[in-house]
């Protein structure tokens, strides 16, 4: 997992995607130049296909990131986050998907967990899951879910190991945006991620030696 790690962080596959990105769009802007590189170059055709496959999914990057990054004029992503305590975390997470009637902590966890999934079923047709996922409350209850926030009366040992290597991962994310925001500090610093990382992120970074203002996507659309 560690060299996993290294190696997401050192090849800076998001960003070479970004890349992609930039540039395919551009050749799609441009007709004649797309049937020029498709005949002059072979490999044009399969890096195309590549990207195509990529451009069709549900993939919160080619619909979200990567326009939004390429209309502010942004050239290059940095990659945060961190997968060194995702194995464990794993392991503690699949743990606890079997059902325990006889363990009240357990019971306790999984009625959060049905209740968030109730109230994002719920939602109209026409509405942003995006607004309701980062909404404060939900990210709020996301933190229990994952274990960040647990009640003082949850015994269970899954449960608290789930939220320590939570905290890992998000704690190490947080430094990793610390390291972007010194490196560019006269400016403002764009972070994409999972809604479920919005809370304990946020966390993580108000207890910096630094003092940022953390703005999330609601704050933001007010």
């Amino acid at each position: 997992m560690e060299l996993q790690q290294l190696y997401f962080l050192s090849s800076d596959m998001g960003n070479a995607d970004y890349q992609g990105y930039l540039i395919m769009t551009k050749i799609e802007n441009d007709p004649q130049n797309e049937v020029w590189l498709g005949e002059k170059f072979p490999e044009y055709k399969a890096m195309k296909g590549s990207y195509e496959i990529k451009r069709h999914r549900n993939d919160e990057y080619f619909h979200l990131v990567f326009p939004l990054a390429a209309k502010l004029n942004i050239p290059y992503l940095y990659p945060i986050d961190d997968l060194s305590s995702w194995k464990e975390y794993e392991k503690y997470f699949d743990r606890l998907q079997v059902r325990d009637t006889t363990d009240a902590s357990r019971i306790k966890f999984h009625q959060h967990e049905e209740n968030f999934l109730r109230n994002l079923t719920s939602l109209p047709k026409d509405s942003s899951q995006w607004m309701f996922s980062n909404a404060r409350k939900i990210t709020d209850d996301l933190l229990y879910l994952n274990a960040d926030i647990i009640d003082e009366d949850i015994l269970n040992e899954d449960i608290r190991k789930l939220g320590y290597y939570w905290v890992q991962r998000n704690r190490i994310m947080a430094m990793h945006i610390d390291s972007v925001a010194r490196t560019h500090p006269n400016s403002r610093i764009v972070v994409f991620f999972g809604a479920s990382h919005v809370g304990s992120v946020r966390a993580q970074l108000n207890k910096l030696e630094i003092h940022y203002q953390v703005l999330t996507l609601p704050d933001l659309i007010k």
